[in-house]
């Protein structure tokens, strides 16, 4: 482990990473012995689908998939996110609430399991989990979600990067702790510190989220941009290749994008679909998790890609023909029934990519929008990615002008982050412009109460990386243009649909304002509205 003198004027790090040197703390060392306690852990599941090749991973020879069900929260809870550095509460206070916690929590075992973030030797971080005993299924899935520590990566990590003036990720995790402050729960982070911890919540995207969280925020320190996102290659031809970068929100549709095979059948490379990071020091793309967090509403576990299935959450069970347990998938049992896949589940992935992306799409829910437009200037599209949004539309309601719900803008799509949104607008802006890459809104959800179904989405997508997207001016704005797509007609001479447009743009400004991001991307959004005919 790793403590260095910059990290230590930060006491909730002091604190956290004390706790992991007690004498009621046991040291996991393998993703073997994780399994076995998570195989003997309350309410574990052992299916009797074999995991594929387990020896590969460090997994016991005939291992199973196990799976794990939660009650009633079926999803992270964002708004019980704090920064340490909030003002919620003073740190004194915050310092004072997690040691009456760990105080309180002596009596009990807990385990202690390192895993290694990053996949390439510019960039490769240990983190730390402690957890107590009763939640090792959420130690085993956090130690197969990253790269566990064997003698392979143990060389890997000791010939990487090494970041000076950085120590190690130390997050705690207490699930089902009771805290009269936090009665719903507390996810609570020192990104300058690389301390967190998680009390009250046992939805494992708690602990895998929590973990980039921190990891994200010493890359950003080293010149990275991250991503909550993922990228794709296509090779065009054997001397032309489009890197195509997908960022947008959980539900945007990244996963969707990343997985369609081209029309042409191109050979592509899959680096992640959730959680990279881009050099500014030379462009390279780096995937922070070797393995794949996905959704089960769509997938069957017949399907080819889950032979590739590590572990189950959150899915219903059932006895077949021959009486062997096996789970059922597509979101039978509950909503966002997810696996972690191996990173085999991509005949074609990379743990990196040498070269920055070529193009940027921002994956956006926005009726105003419609299905696709290109963005010209990297002043306007580092502010669109700093109003990257969403919106809850409740049906199809055509009528959508009247729809009052305000955005949900979440910039580039990273809830996660630890610093201010300031830094990334200003190195997205210089990585568009230095590396002089395309960047396109596609709109994924609805425009004017039409849907826009993934299929139209694909399509759109093929035509730009193909180079057959035909964009033309929309009207007369000098850095958007637009695709024209039949059925989604964008009027400007509809005065309804151009009040909605401006209230739209309007709000975007709004936020840009409230959150002091520069001026230059205010000033971009506000000459959009001046060019309004």
């Amino acid at each position: 482990m790793a403590t260095v003198s910059n990290l230590s004027d930060s006491r909730l790090r002091r604190i956290i990473e004390t706790s992991f040197y007690g004498n009621n703390v046991i040291k996991v060392n393998s993703l073997k012995e994780a399994y076995n306690l998570a195989s003997n852990s309350p309410g574990t599941i052992i299916t009797d689908q074999k995991i594929k090749e387990p020896e590969k991973y460090g997994l016991p020879e005939e291992s199973k998939v196990l799976l794990f069900n939660d009650g009633r929260i079926l999803e992270r809870k964002g708004y019980l996110r704090r920064n340490y550095d909030d003002e919620i509460l003073s740190k004194e206070e915050y310092d004072a609430e997690i040691r009456e916690l760990i105080f309180q929590e002596r009596f009990r075992k807990f385990y202690h399991a390192s895993v290694y973030i990053g996949t390439h030797r510019e960039f490769m971080v240990k983190a730390h989990l402690l957890i107590p005993q009763g939640w090792e299924g959420i130690l085993y899935n956090w130690m197969l979600n990253f790269q566990e520590i064997n003698e392979e990566s143990m060389e890997a990590y000791d010939n990487s990067l090494r970041f000076k003036d950085e120590g190690d990720i130390f997050l705690l995790g207490i699930p089902d702790a009771k805290q009269e402050l936090f009665p719903e729960g507390l996810t609570l982070f020192d990104g300058d510190g690389n301390a967190g911890i998680i009390s009250g919540l046992n939805f494992f995207a708690e602990y895998k989220k929590g973990t980039l969280a921190l990891a994200w925020a010493i890359a950003e320190r080293n010149n990275f941009i991250p991503f909550h996102g993922g990228q794709k290659k296509y090779y065009i031809s054997k001397e032309k290749s489009k890197t195509a970068l997908f960022v947008g929100l959980t539900g945007a549709g990244k996963s969707v994008l990343m997985n369609h095979n081209h029309r042409d059948n191109l050979e592509e490379e899959f680096l992640h679909d959730d959680a990279l990071i881009v050099s500014l020091n030379n462009g390279r793309s780096i995937s922070m998790e070797p393995s794949y967090f996905d959704k089960t509403k769509d997938a069957k576990f017949t399907d080819a890609e889950m032979e590739y299935v590590l572990s189950a959450q959150n899915q219903s069970v059932t006895l077949n023909q021959e009486n062997l347990k096996i789970i059922q998938g597509e979101d039978s049992r509950n909503d966002n029934g997810r696996v972690i896949l191996a990173k085999e589940a991509h005949k074609n992935r990379v743990l990196s990519m040498s070269n920055s992306p070529d193009i940027i799409f921002w994956l956006m829910k926005d009726p105003v929008l419609p299905p696709v437009l290109k963005v010209k200037s990297p002043v306007l599209s580092a502010a669109f990615g700093a109003t990257l949004s969403n919106i809850k539309i409740k049906n199809t309601d055509s009528d959508l002008i009247k729809e009052t719900e305000p955005l949900i803008i979440q910039p580039y799509a990273n809830p996660f982050r630890t610093y201010h949104g300031e830094k990334d607008y200003i190195r997205v802006q210089k990585l568009i412009t230095e590396s002089n890459i395309e960047t396109y809104i596609l709109n994924t959800g609805f425009f004017m109460g039409l849907e826009i179904p993934k299929e139209v989405s694909i399509t759109i997508l093929d035509n730009i990386i193909s180079g057959e997207g035909e964009f033309t001016s929309w009207n007369g704005f000098s850095n958007l243009e637009i695709m024209e797509i039949m059925g989604y007609k964008a009027e400007f001479s509809d005065i309804n649909y151009k009040n909605y447009f401006v209230t739209r743009i309007r709000e975007r400004i709004d936020f840009l304002k409230k959150n002091a991001y520069p001026q230059d991307g205010i000033n971009a959004l506000e000459k959009l509205l001046s060019e309004i005919v």
